[in-house]
């Protein structure tokens, strides 16, 4: 693997992540509990990778995964509104 690959692997990983741990905490929250212990199992998947990104390679990993998180989880949370507004127009 050429050794810049890992950092956009280390940013989808972790957006990855947290679009499953945002619908984890969604579904939780709405009583599905067959899609909630699907997206938990995902995360635990997930955050394997990471954590072997995080031993290969340090402190380097975090601004990658950083901004990861942080458009994971802005998307996941639009996405969810928009689905919302358009289930329910009279609710935004």
């Amino acid at each position: 693997m050429i050794d810049w690959l890992w950092i956009p692997a280390a940013f989808m990983a972790t957006l990855l992540s947290d679009v499953v741990f945002t619908l984890y905490l969604l579904r939780t929250a709405q009583g599905r509990a067959l899609s909630a212990a699907t997206y938990s199992a995902l995360i635990y998947v997930i955050s394997g990778v990471l954590v072997l990104i995080y031993v290969d390679k340090g402190l380097p990993a975090v601004v990658p995964v950083a901004a990861g998180a942080w458009v994971g989880t802005w998307l996941t949370i639009r996405w969810d509104r928009r689905k919302s507004v358009t289930k329910n127009p009279h609710n935004s």
